[in-house]
């Protein structure tokens, strides 16, 4: 059995939902009452067991210190949140634009758990592109989808639409097994790649999006490419990734079809924002 370290899941590559992460104020939040039982009163926090000023507090911290990563426990602390809200708290910042959350280890107490930062201006993958990567990663490992959102930093839902959205993908197989790091019996997910061949992103630029190609080379011999497309900074779009169904008899001709692809989606969509 692998252990939970072995794996990296820090690749570099910054999660998010593909939004461009620009900070914007934080969103009112529905009023609800919490009992503080150890002092028998009504606590001061709201929402979920923390108030709008704790949240802000988190918020203003993770600004302050700008690309670091901190964990619920310690980032509570700075920002005064009681124990039972922390948690929260990540999740809250999570949906916000401007936060990263991803498993990784925390810069105060050097512990590997659950992280969060706050990136400001970076565009970052969806959800598809960084599961995909993830798995090609770790190729032939059996990882069952808590740990697959362990390991990306998206949540369990997100995940398992998109590990049963690469189910029609020969090289992608779920099944019930027992996961290489938890050790459980559960769906897990495993992708079948041909290990021998590296796996190479190749990155074009056409009218202001970013083209990225990975193309991976799958037990039959043959290629499959997949296609990212990163508008511009600009644009409120988000990214986009997506498997291409065929598959080529080389690197290079999946990459040329993958990129011709990519290039027709940005002459469109300069088209239309041209006479828009």
């Amino acid at each position: 059995m692998l252990s939970p370290f072995s794996l990296s899941f820090d690749r570099g590559a910054p999660l998010s939902d593909g939004r461009l992460t620009t900070f914007s104020p934080l969103p009112s939040l529905r009023p609800a009452i919490y009992t503080d039982r150890s002092k028998d009163t009504p606590c001061a926090y709201r929402t979920g067991g923390f108030g709008v000023t704790g949240l802000e507090r988190a918020a203003a911290f993770l600004q302050s210190r700008q690309g670091l990563f901190f964990c619920a426990a310690c980032l509570g602390r700075e920002a005064e949140l009681p124990e039972a809200a922390r948690r929260l708290a990540l999740w809250e910042l999570r949906t916000l634009p401007g936060y990263e959350m991803r498993g990784s280890q925390c810069v105060r107490c050097r512990r590997g758990k659950r992280v969060i930062r706050y990136v400001v201006a970076v565009s970052v993958p969806r959800p598809t592109e960084h599961i995909v990567r993830f798995l090609l990663t770790h190729a032939a490992t059996v990882l069952c989808d808590a740990c697959v959102a362990f390991g990306t930093g998206h949540g369990l839902s997100d995940v398992r639409d998109v590990l049963e959205a690469l189910t029609p993908f020969a090289e992608y197989r779920r099944w019930r097994r027992g996961c290489a790091i938890c050790a459980r019996s559960k769906t897990a997910t495993t992708v079948d790649v041909d290990p021998s061949a590296p796996i190479v992103t190749e990155t074009v630029a056409h009218r202001g999006a970013r083209i990225e190609v990975t193309s991976y080379r799958i037990r039959s011999g043959r290629w499959r490419p997949l296609l990212v497309i990163k508008p511009p900074r600009t644009s409120s779009m988000p990214d986009m990734a997506s498997l291409v169904q065929g598959t080529f008899i080389s690197k290079l001709e999946a990459d040329r079809h993958a990129i011709h692809t990519g290039r027709a989606w940005a002459d469109r969509r300069s088209d239309q924002s041209g006479t828009s």
